[in-house]
């Protein structure tokens, strides 16, 4: 399984960093969610270089972040909506 180096906050607000082994990325969010931290920037780890991902387009990027507006806006936790969206763009 590959490693994830992340930075997330806690609920006061503190900046909290480390590393994961999860399957997926969606993996770490929900073990991030669990230990209820708040992810900033969750990353692939170096070591795990198998496991590189292609290039997104900047379309599907526009399109994914104007569906995580609505998400958002219509009052879904953030969580929650990074998962729907995950699941809806997976090729």
């Amino acid at each position: 399984m590959p490693e994830y180096t992340y930075v997330a906050r806690d609920r006061t607000g503190q900046k909290k960093s480390g590393t994961l082994t999860a399957v997926s990325q969606q993996d770490v969010l929900q073990q991030l969610d669990s230990a209820n931290l708040l992810p900033v920037e969750i990353k692939i780890s170096k070591s795990a270089g198998a496991f590189q991902q292609k290039r997104v387009s900047g379309q599907v990027m526009a399109n994914v972040y104007n569906q995580l507006a609505a998400l958002l806006r219509s009052g879904a936790p953030l969580i929650r909506s990074l998962t729907v969206l995950a699941n809806q763009t997976r090729k």
